[in-house]
């Protein structure tokens, strides 16, 4: 069947091209009506191969055919121009075409022996399915590359749908990633702020019991202080040198003051000494009194006495003379004043003052002294001792 089709189409292909002529397509498309009007062959197998055997002679005998002479060519001189441009259109078609022609003759000498055959039985009605034409064919290929489109769809789709998934994934991992990493960090900042906390409070500690040690050091110097200031004053009452206890004073980190570093290896007057060499010192102010003129001594066996014997006024009398200051002096000296002794001492005329200076000198040392005792004894009881925080 196939056979005869492409024998029809090559026969037909010919007879457009003027190389066939028509009335033997007619007689072809005959045959192959015939031909498929005839029923199929009980045995495709034997006769396929009866049909080869057929078609084996048939080119022999085209072969011979081929081996005889041409008959000799008519005159055509006079058509020679005129079919020169034509043979030269048609060059290219005939070159086109001459596969087309032989194989067309190949597939006439096949069906002449297909023809020659004995037909076979009658066989079972088989559908016959008409060649396709070149719209179907068409068809067909754009319903096989839509096919073949929608596959590539699908394959597109699935793969998309992986991407989908593969990136959910990959997101609920890096959600997950995020998460452990909040959280290490959370306990990493915890961790960070307790050992920071920690620290605080070891500093704190520390600081505390630096603290501890400077007020425990500063309470041992304030008592090192004290104990010194105490020793000076026991060495004032008793007129002691003050070297041992000022030493003790250094190594408490305080420094002794002037009117103690003067008295350190003599030590100072006592009040009863000062006491005691008042009155004679005392007289001999009187006597640089009178001498100078300074004495009012007045009239009378009073006066005499006074300037004979050197008497002098023993108790405490009002007025602006040496006599009555200096028995203020007396008086305040006797009630353990000294300060209040030199005041009045220091409202004396100079040459009066002058002749008491030795006894002066030494009353003012110790009344430095004691101002130095009392202003070191003061700063210990104020001083504040830095409290714990």
């Amino acid at each position: 069947m196939l056979a005869a089709l492409l024998g029809g189409g090559a026969l037909w292909l010919g007879q457009q091209a003027g190389l066939v002529p028509q009335p033997g397509l007619r007689t072809l498309e005959q045959r192959l009506g015939a031909l498929e009007s005839r029923p199929l062959p009980a045995d495709p197998a034997g006769a396929l191969a009866d049909l080869s055997r057929t078609l084996e002679a048939q080119a022999a005998r085209l072969d011979a055919l081929e081996a005889l002479p041409a008959p000799a060519a008519p005159d055509l001189s006079g058509l020679e121009g005129a079919l020169a441009d034509l043979e030269a259109r048609t060059a290219a078609l005939e070159a086109q075409v001459a596969g087309e022609a032989e194989t067309v003759q190949t597939l006439g000498s096949r069906l002449d022996a297909l023809e020659a055959l004995p037909r076979p039985a009658p066989a079972a009605p088989r559908a016959f399915a008409p060649p396709a034409s070149p719209l179907e064919s068409l068809v067909a290929e754009l319903e096989a590359g839509q096919a073949d489109l929608v596959a590539r769809v699908e394959d597109l789709e699935a793969a998309r749908d992986a991407l989908e998934e593969a990136r959910a994934a990959m997101a609920e991992s890096l959600e997950r990633l995020e998460d452990e990493s909040a959280r290490a960090l959370g306990t990493a900042a915890d961790a960070l702020s307790r050992a920071e906390a920690a620290e605080a409070r070891a500093e704190a500690v520390a600081a505390e019991a630096e603290a501890a040690r400077s007020r425990a050091e500063a309470a041992e110097a304030e008592a090192e202080a004290r104990a010194a200031l105490a020793r000076i004053a026991a060495a004032l009452e008793t007129g002691a040198p003050l070297a041992p206890a000022l030493e003790e004073l250094r190594e408490s980190g305080a420094a002794p003051p002037p009117a103690f570093e003067a008295a350190a290896e003599t030590g100072l007057p006592t009040l009863a000494a000062l006491r005691a060499d008042f009155p004679a010192a005392a007289r001999a102010a009187l006597e640089r009194a009178r001498a100078e003129g300074l004495l009012d001594a007045g009239g009378g066996a009073v006066a005499f006495l006074r300037g004979q014997f050197g008497i002098r006024s023993t108790l405490p009398r009002e007025g602006d003379d040496p006599d009555a200051i200096l028995s203020r002096a007396e008086a305040a000296l006797a009630a353990n004043q000294l300060d209040e002794a030199l005041r009045e001492i220091a409202a004396l005329p100079d040459p009066v003052r002058e002749a008491l200076r030795p006894w002066l000198d030494r009353a003012e040392a110790r009344a430095a002294a004691e101002a130095a005792l009392r202003d070191g004894l003061g700063a210990a009881a104020e001083r504040t001792i830095p409290a714990a925080p």
